[in-house]
């Protein structure tokens, strides 16, 4: 968003929020308007405003003021995702060493996917990225794990609704097919519809009520997905699926990030 679209109510409550979360819940009103550049009042305002929606409270005992419980629902999904990342990184961890490709694990946001953990592969080279990466659901072999989950009228939305892009090197029937294989084997792959060089294999976790909290993915060029590959990365990708989720469900984690 650029400076012109900006609120400047609402850009100087967000700057008061982060300076409180980063460090001046010591703070009086007076000290933290002067050290973000605000006036006194409007600050005054904003911090009363936060109080009365339950994001801030005031700090007992002393001056200051500190998050308030009102603002746990707006992190509540990132401490799922850290709960699930916590408890199943060993597993990741391990299985990029046994197949020598990068993993990622990726849930939902809406009709996207977001990558929220990776584990680069030990292989000096290897396909990388990073955290935070945001694609359509139409894409690759994760967005179809995600998919197999919905109902046939949200897919068909997903897919009607998808960017251009997404159909440079494939169609709306590589996307169902990738579902159909997910639903009858658990897994499936996506050699090349994605990106030519970017070949994946990935299968869905799957908490105690049947809900996939997040995806795991294999990622490697054509080479490291050939029929033998394939068959041994499969194999051994579906074992720590396996294993994910019985960690998952005896801690009763209930992550349903769809």
């Amino acid at each position: 968003m650029t400076e012109q679209n900006n609120i400047p109510a609402l850009s100087k409550s967000i700057v008061v929020l982060k300076a409180i979360a980063g460090g001046m819940q010591n703070y009086s009103i007076a000290e933290i308007a002067r050290e973000i550049d605000v006036a006194h009042t409007t600050c005054y305002r904003i911090i009363q405003t936060l109080i009365d929606a339950d994001w801030l409270q005031p700090r007992s005992g002393g001056v200051g003021y500190e998050l308030s419980y009102g603002f746990l629902p707006m992190v509540q999904p990132f401490l799922c995702q850290r709960v699930l990342i916590d408890t199943i990184s060993p597993i990741i961890e391990k299985l990029v060493q046994e197949v020598g490709l990068t993993a990622k694990l990726t849930v939902s946001q809406g009709d996207e996917a977001v990558t929220i953990y990776r584990v680069e592969s030990p292989l000096p080279m290897s396909l990388s990225g990073r955290i935070g990466v945001r694609f359509n659901l139409g894409y690759g072999s994760s967005g179809a794990c995600i998919l197999s989950r919905m109902s046939q009228q949200r897919v068909k939305r997903i897919i009607d609704e998808a960017p251009k892009e997404v159909w440079r090197h494939q169609t709306p029937d590589d996307v169902l097919k990738r579902i159909d294989t997910v639903n009858q084997q658990g897994f499936c792959v996506d050699l090349g519809h994605f990106h030519p060089q970017i070949h994946t294999l990935s299968a869905p976790l799957r908490d105690a009520n049947d809900h996939i909290p997040g995806v795991l993915t294999l990622i490697g060029l054509p080479d490291d997905m050939k029929q033998k590959e394939l068959a041994s990365h499969s194999q051994k990708l579906c074992k720590a699926i396996q294993r994910c989720n019985q960690l998952i469900r005896r801690d009763e984690l209930i992550m349903d990030m769809t």
